[in-house]
């Protein structure tokens, strides 16, 4: 009994693997391989980002490019921002806005085929980090709150030095027992009025840091994460 559902077992497993197979061939009868494949172009590309897998708005961003069996001096690359050729298969991209952008490659084969390449990159804000002194929110001294005198939205992570300038933020004092005081900052020096909010710092009080407005290399203006801190 045992031997006949053995080969009962092994029958429908081969029956099987002629299906699929027969599949298979029908399939390649109905689906040719890409018509750049047979041209002559392959369909390997390769797209390199010199900082990370993305790209960053307001700045240039070099990649390398290369379509395979197509020359680098045949290759051009097309996107939705600025382009600039920097020679051997490496240009500048400039993205204007946030979001998923296409680069497109092309170029001629040494048969004169055009052969393509599309990819997309995800393009995001420059990464900062925001804070005053060298906090961006926890746990503070009440004598390292008072002695506060600006905010500061730092660059990080991109290989640039610098910072982006503060437009404006907003400061609440948050005490128990008594009304919220908020101020309104224009710029990353505090204001008198900001200055007296920090000096007032004592034990069990909370300041939040809110609405913190920055300008963009582009000149856009953005919005960054608030900030808690807590008086200890």
């Amino acid at each position: 009994m045992r031997s006949i559902l053995h080969l009962t077992f092994t029958l429908l497993i081969t029956l099987f693997a002629v299906h699929q197979t027969y599949q298979l061939q029908q399939i390649k009868k109905t689906h040719p391989v890409k018509a750049s494949i047979e041209s002559g172009c392959d369909s390997k590309a390769v797209i390199e980002v010199d900082r990370t897998n993305v790209l960053f708005a307001g700045i240039e961003n070099f990649i390398s490019v290369r379509l395979a069996n197509v020359p680098i001096e045949n290759l051009e690359v097309s996107f939705s921002g600025e382009v600039t050729s920097q020679g051997n298969g490496d240009f500048a991209l400039k993205p204007d806005k946030i979001g998923l952008h296409r680069i497109s490659v092309k170029g001629e084969n040494r048969q004169g085929e055009l052969c393509q390449f599309e990819r997309m990159f995800i393009v995001k804000h420059l990464p900062v980090i925001i804070g005053i002194g060298s906090k961006s929110g926890g746990k503070i001294w009440a004598g390292d709150m008072r002695s506060q005198r600006v905010l500061t939205a730092i660059i990080t992570g991109v290989g640039i030095d610098g910072r982006l300038p503060i437009v404006s933020f907003h400061i609440s004092l948050f005490r128990e027992g008594a009304a919220i005081q908020r101020i309104y900052n224009e710029g990353e020096t505090f204001t008198d009025a900001s200055l007296q909010l920090v000096q007032q710092a004592q034990t069990g009080d909370f300041y939040f840091f809110s609405d913190i407005k920055v300008k963009n290399i582009d000149g856009s203006i953005r919005t960054l994460d608030n900030m808690l801190f807590e008086i200890k």
